[in-house]
């Protein structure tokens, strides 16, 4: 089988991109502390500061409370990574979908494998976050699938329209899902510092707990990566550029929502996720339904 020098290049820049995944979701999470000190009035911690946090807790020594949650912490890290894979080589937006569901669901065990009120509290609460937040996940990709024509991710990222001008609603109903997924306020029921400690993390330490944020890094490169395919353009320096500014752009809107509300409770979470989350997604649906039989190319 004969290989270009193309898709050697191709490949590289995949495998580049990987290993640089949880830097950048570092980054972001960096940002995201530095940007909410700021809306506070305060200096706050340097950007790298997550890193060194991360380098730290690599440093400590190892404490788990039993073996099945550090197997289900390392399957959790796993799908997590593998869905992160899928959509850096352009597999099929359902799959990815389906394996970062499957990482959430160990994640979830890995908080209930533990005799920790806390924890199991936690636990209880992020499985009531995923079971209303990923319907409204689903039906973004189904939008997306639906403006493409197809839910691979080569095809989403290659549409002639930039997709927040056909799929705002979407858009916005995704930036809900990072603010459930990232634990933001309003919805950070289940990690709520002022109640139960951290909820299903409180009882990681050291390594494990530096696998949890491990993790977490590589969900946040993986939203910043699907926003970024809300626009597109002709010329690629151009079209780097737009992606870059929408991500700051929707970093500068999750830590103002997050500086600006109060936490919803989770029955209010629930509620709120589910119905407004439908909603927008069902108006984004139904203008573009009308749009094509009217005859307009999108």
């Amino acid at each position: 089988m004969y290989y270009d020098a193309d898709q050697y290049i191709d490949v590289l820049i995949m495998f580049i991109l990987f290993v640089m995944a949880p830097f950048i979701g570092c980054v972001t999470m960096g940002v995201f502390r530095k940007l909410l000190a700021r809306f506070h009035n305060r200096i706050g911690p340097p950007i790298r500061q997550p890193w060194y946090d991360f380098l730290k807790l690599i440093g400590k020594k190892e404490i788990v409370m039993n073996h099945t949650q550090l197997l289900f912490l390392l399957l959790y890290l796993f799908f997590v990574m593998s869905a992160t894979a899928f959509l850096i080589i352009g597999q099929d937006l359902i799959i990815i979908f389906f394996t970062l569901s499957a990482g959430e669901v160990f994640f979830v065990l890995s908080a209930y494998s533990v005799r920790s009120t806390f924890s199991n509290i936690g636990g209880s609460r992020q499985l009531i976050q995923v079971l209303s937040v990923e319907p409204v996940f689903l039906l973004v990709i189904f939008t997306l699938g639906l403006v493409a024509g197809s839910y691979e991710v080569t095809a989403v990222s290659t549409f002639s329209t930039p997709l927040i001008l056909v799929a705002p609603f979407s858009f916005i109903a995704l930036i809900m899902v990072v603010l459930v997924f990232s634990q933001k306020s309003p919805f950070d029921v289940a990690t709520a510092d002022q109640e139960i400690i951290k909820g299903p993390i409180s009882e990681l330490s050291g390594q494990y707990l530096a696998m949890a944020e491990l993790a977490h890094w590589y969900e946040m490169f993986l939203f910043m990566y699907l926003f970024s395919l809300f626009v597109t353009y002709g010329n690629i320096f151009i079209s780097y550029i737009l992606k870059v500014l929408l991500v700051v752009i929707v970093l500068f809107v999750i830590v103002w929502i997050d500086a600006s509300s109060a936490r919803y409770t989770w029955r209010r979470l629930a509620k709120v996720t589910l119905i407004t989350g439908t909603a927008l997604n069902a108006i984004n649906i139904a203008v573009i339904v009308l749009l094509r039989w009217g005859g307009v190319a999108l």
